[in-house]
């Protein structure tokens, strides 16, 4: 895929979000490491791969926000139009994946933002636009800190994952889904993914 899907686009940024504690898992996840690379390296290899620069936010401005906090972070730290974000737990995203997402959110129609989603539920990643902040800060200062209720706030889009593609959400959240993701990982090296 050409690096170039971006050049009639909006100016984005990928910001994948490393920011939080891992205390299901054990350990922190930016450091988990799949065929001999960190999964951190295989996001910025997909986003480099479809033209988007990347950066990494390891601490929030706001504190235990959960995503919304990342996203805040992202959001008041950017001089693009938007952060296309990630979660550093999901080894499984790949450069058509984003492309599509990318393609959704620079329709700029009736949704500003956009998420994947898996069966019901919005995930990452997302686009997210700079002029979108002011939002996120009202979630975070209601206490409202649930991405479902983050993109029913901002009316996202939705970029539905189909059943053979799912695995390409996986995250890892505790040390059972780190042994799931090592299996499919596994299972992907050999082409049964």
């Amino acid at each position: 895929m050409p690096s170039s899907v971006l050049l009639a686009g909006p100016r984005l940024e990928a910001v994948i979000l490393a920011g939080g504690l891992g205390s299901r898992l054990g350990r922190d996840k930016s450091t988990l490491r799949l065929g001999g690379r960190r999964v951190m390296t295989l996001l910025r290899a997909a986003c480099k791969e479809v033209g988007l620069p990347c950066r990494a936010v390891r601490e929030d401005i706001v504190a235990r926000c959960g995503p919304l906090g990342g996203i805040l972070t992202a959001l008041a730290s950017t001089s693009f139009e938007g952060c296309v974000v990630l979660s550093c737990d999901m080894p499984f995203v790949d450069a058509p994946l984003l492309a599509d997402l990318i393609r959704c959110a620079s329709q700029r129609g009736r949704h500003r933002s956009w998420f994947v989603k898996d069966k019901e539920l919005f995930g990452f990643p997302g686009v997210v636009w700079r002029e979108e902040r002011e939002r996120v800060e009202g979630a975070i200062r209601g206490g409202r800190l649930g991405l479902q209720g983050l993109a029913r706030d901002l009316g996202a889009g939705s970029l539905q994952v189909k059943r053979p593609d799912r695995y390409r959400l996986f995250n890892v959240n505790t040390p059972e889904d780190w042994r799931e993701a090592r299996r499919l990982w596994m299972g992907r090296c050999s082409g049964a993914v």
